[in-house]
C-alpha cells in the first residue's frame, strides 16, 4: 500500500508542480522498480550469500517473503506515470487509482492493464448479461483446467526428470524439457485465464495474454503470442525508449539482449531464466540477418 501511495503522489507532484513533472515522475518509477527488484531479486541474492559464507550465517536461515502479484502491479503503476508524462494518460484521483490498482481479478497473475483499458470499465459497470456469466464462467474453466490437468502434471514429469538428470535417457530428459515447456505456459495462462474469467463475469473485458504461442512459426511471432501484455509493456517502457532497431547493427543487437535480458529476468529471479531470455535474444537476432 505504501508503493500504492507513492506512486500516486509522485504523479499529483507532477500535476501540481508541471515545472518539475518529469523529475516527479522518474522518482516515482524509480521507487516502484527499486521496490520490485529487492523483492524479487533479494532473496536469491540472500540465498547465494548463504551458501557461500555458511559459518557467517551460524545456520540461520533468513527467509524474504514475495508480496503476492507485486511482478504485475508494479509494472501497472510505472506504465501508469510513464503514460501520464507522455500525455498517454490523464491524472487519477486516489479514489481513482486505488481503484484500478486494486481490481482483484489482474491483481496476482495478470493481464497487466493499462490504465485507460481498465478505469472506464470500472467506472461504468453495469450489469452482467447471462453471455458475460456464461463466457466467464467458461474462461474460468478452461484456466482451472488447465492449471490442475495440464500444468501440475507436468510440473511433476519435469521436477522428476530435473531433480536427477544422470538417471534419465534422452527420450526422458527431452520428455522433461517438454514438460516444463507445457507447464509454465499452463501455469502462466491458466491462472491468467481464471483471472479474466472472474472480470468477465463481472462485466469487464481484460486483455487476451495467451494465444496458443508454441504454435508459432517464428521467434517474433512467439512473443507476439506469448504473454502478450508482458511483451507489450517491455516493448513500449524499455525496448522503444531505448531506441528499438534504430541506430546501426551493434546497437539495435545491444537493445534487443538487454530487453530480452530484463524479460527473462521478470519471469524469474534465477540463472536460468537469464539464460532462457538471452536465448530467446539469440533467435531473434538470428531471425532478423
Amino acid at each position: 500500500m505504501a508503493v500504492f501511495l507513492a506512486s500516486w503522489l509522485a504523479a499529483a507532484s507532477a500535476q501540481r508542480w508541471p515545472r518539475w513533472r518529469r523529475p516527479w515522475i522518474y522518482a516515482g518509477v524509480s521507487i516502484m522498480a527499486a521496490h520490485l527488484c529487492f523483492w524479487k531479486y533479494a532473496p536469491s541474492v540472500v540465498a547465494a550469500i548463504q551458501r557461500a559464507c555458511p559459518a557467517f550465517w551460524g545456520g540461520a536461515k533468513l527467509a524474504l517473503p514475495l508480496p503476492l502479484g507485486i511482478s504485475f502491479f508494479t509494472l501497472q503503476g510505472i506504465a501508469y506515470l510513464v503514460d501520464y508524462e507522455r500525455g498517454d494518460a490523464k491524472f487519477m484521483s486516489l479514489r481513482e487509482y486505488i481503484l484500478f490498482k486494486s481490481f482483484f481479478a489482474q491483481l496476482i497473475a495478470g493481464p497487466i492493464t493499462r490504465a485507460r483499458e481498465l478505469l472506464p470499465q470500472l467506472e461504468h459497470l453495469t450489469r452482467p448479461s447471462e453471455a458475460d456469466l456464461a463466457d466467464g464462467l467458461a474462461l474460468f474453466s478452461l484456466g482451472l483446467l488447465k492449471k490442475l490437468v495440464i500444468a501440475d502434471r507436468m510440473d511433476l514429469v519435469a521436477d522428476a526428470v530435473f531433480s536427477s538428470p544422470g538417471q534419465f535417457g534422452r527420450a526422458a530428459l527431452l520428455a522433461g524439457l517438454v514438460g516444463y515447456a507445457v507447464q509454465i505456459w499452463a501455469d502462466f495462462s491458466g491462472y491468467t485465464d481464471m483471472g479474466r474469467g472472474c472480470a468477465r463475469m463481472l462485466g469487464i473485458r481484460l486483455p487476451e495474454n495467451f494465444l496458443s504461442p508454441y504454435l508459432a512459426r517464428s521467434p517474433s511471432e512467439f512473443w507476439r503470442r506469448w504473454h502478450i501484455t508482458l511483451s507489450e509493456w517491455i516493448r513500449d517502457y524499455i525496448y522503444k525508449p531505448l531506441g528499438g532497431g534504430r541506430g546501426g547493427p551493434a546497437r539495435a543487437l545491444g537493445v534487443l539482449v538487454l530487453t530480452m535480458a530484463v524479460s527473462g529476468l521478470w519471469h524469474g529471479s534465477s540463472l536460468t531464466f537469464l539464460l532462457w531470455g538471452l536465448y530467446h535474444a539469440g533467435l531473434l537476432a538470428v531471425e532478423r540477418v
